[in-house]
């Protein structure tokens, strides 16, 4: 655990060397990394879930959680936070790879961008605390280590990375759309 903390403090503090320096071979340790901050991650929002649950919730509206609940909603952020960070890693690392090869930005393998996706998402996951702040810190990070391990510019790693998460939006939303179609045209939800 205390090579998870070196490196995510070397990522956010020194993100151009910490990326410039990085083996480009191997997607071992930068899985291990994002599973270990989507776990670290977890592990803090449900204690706060737990103190959150023991007080009352807001304003005592919600329900008090017994120990099993507590347990099964801890099981439930930690698969979330850990597939979350797993498919992001296998799904936009490709995805930003392939855009910033058509900007000819990608001066290594797919295997480069792979890497400092994961470990983009080990901080970003860790950040996850504060929403916001985790999808702005990905965006952030990934700009300045793609830059520094693929040796291009800032303007094609921004370009690939915003353009990647506006397909995957575009993606999200056509999946979301076909899901409501379908379920409203299978009359699985009531029609008033």
């Amino acid at each position: 655990m205390a090579s998870f903390w070196h490196t995510a403090k070397w990522i956010v503090l020194e993100p151009q060397n910490a990326f410039k320096q990085m083996r480009r071979e191997g997607l071992a340790a930068p899985l291990i990394f994002a599973v270990c901050g989507a776990l670290c991650s977890s592990l803090i929002l449900i204690c706060w879930f737990s103190l959150w649950s023991l007080v009352g919730g807001a304003g005592g509206h919600a329900a008090k959680l017994d120990a099993g609940n507590i347990f099964l909603v801890a099981l439930g952020i930690c698969g979330l936070m850990v597939g979350a960070v797993l498919i992001g890693m296998l799904v936009a690392g490709p995805l930003i790879h392939f855009v910033l090869s058509r900007f000819r930005g990608a001066n290594y393998s797919w295997v480069t961008t792979l890497r400092v996706v994961g470990y983009v998402g080990g901080v970003a996951a860790f950040l996850a605390v504060i929403p916001q702040l985790a999808a702005v810190g990905f965006a952030v990070y990934a700009i300045i280590g793609l830059s520094a391990a693929h040796g291009t510019t800032k303007g094609k790693t921004t370009g690939a990375v915003l353009l990647s998460w506006a397909i995957l939006l575009c993606l999200l939303c056509f999946v979301a759309g076909a899901s409501l179609l379908y379920s409203f045209g299978s009359g699985r939800l009531p029609r008033h």
